[in-house]
């Protein structure tokens, strides 16, 4: 097939398993939002069990966050009780528990992240983090934003945390922060999917030359690709574009055309993106766990499907 341009096009990655980057286990995360109780209330037991089964099933990975509801708890309890090789942890300082989705509270000074940390570990069951993120970093107000990164700094000096990272939507200064060459992770999230590749021309091409390693979250683009399209296509959230909707739909179409469930080809869509290290799911159930699970066995799109899905997005 002919080359087509990176400037343009995401590169294919024929392996949705192997994350030979950075090291970790798998290329294949769970986050935790939703079955620590952000979308909707969910009992303990419900939890473990999507995590213990996620763990039995292969995912070597989880990202949590203490603005996740009762994530961190949870994962703790799982990790107490699941016997078999450990898996890699990200978590996050910066924004608090609330008490839903849309409840964000933030505290950024150094000595409320270093408490919040002292805090994720006493959950999570460990001494040190090998991942942390710092959370909507967009939030924290411009002159501050040194500060800050150096409190994260200093939390990686101390042994509290291995890698340190930004998590959430980046704004033009931050993108700019990117360049300097401090930053170990990226994890963002709704643009480099089945809908939108808008991070091709802004975050990808400074990852790629600072070897910043990319995590890509929500590769159902909060739904739309999955349990959300219909009741999305008849009302559309004002954080989703026509476009993203009409693209969706055609999408749609081509998972109709080759017998591929819709939430599965939009999940290993992302997953045969070379420019991403580490796809990061939001089940919070049994059955989405399940499917996406199918979905990653299932591994890469063949390489035509792949690029019939990027020329959608033309």
């Amino acid at each position: 097939m002919q080359q087509l341009q990176r400037s343009v096009f995401p590169t294919y990655f024929p392996d949705a398993y192997a994350d030979g980057q950075t090291g970790m286990e798998t290329r294949l995360a769970l986050g935790t939002a939703g079955i620590g109780g952000m979308w909707r209330p969910i009992s303990s037991g419900e939890a473990l069990d999507v995590l213990l089964a996620a763990l039995s099933e292969g995912i070597m990975a989880f990202d949590t966050a203490p603005a996740y509801g009762d994530a961190e708890k949870y994962l703790g309890k799982a990790l107490a009780r699941w016997r078999g090789p450990r898996p890699f942890i990200s978590t996050k300082v910066g924004r608090l528990k609330g008490k839903n989705a849309t409840d964000a509270r933030y505290d950024y000074s150094a000595g409320g992240m270093r408490e919040s940390l002292l805090q994720s570990l006493e959950a999570l069951g460990l001494e040190r983090i090998p991942l942390l993120f710092l959370h909507d970093p967009a939030q924290v107000p411009i002159p501050e934003r040194e500060q800050v990164w150096e409190a994260l700094l200093s939390f990686r000096e101390e042994g509290l945390a291995g890698r340190i990272g930004l998590g959430g939507a980046l704004d033009s200064q931050w993108r700019s922060f990117l360049k300097k060459g401090r930053v170990d992770v990226l994890m963002e999230y709704n643009n480099l999917d089945a809908v939108n590749l808008s991070a091709l021309h802004s975050t990808v091409p400074i990852c790629l030359r600072e070897n910043i390693v990319r995590f890509q979250a929500s590769p159902l683009h909060n739904g739309l690709l999955g349990s959300n399209f219909s009741a999305f296509s008849k009302k559309r959230p004002d954080w989703i574009t026509e476009k993203e909707v009409a693209q969706a739909a055609r999408l749609y179409t081509i998972g109709k055309k080759y017998d591929i469930p819709f939430d599965q080809l939009a999940l290993r869509f992302v997953l045969s993106i070379g420019e991403v290290s580490r796809v990061v799911i939001g089940a919070s159930n049994a059955s989405e766990l399940s499917s996406s699970i199918q979905a990653w066995k299932a591994g890469s799109l063949p390489q035509a499907r792949f690029y019939e899905i990027c020329n959608n997005l033309i």
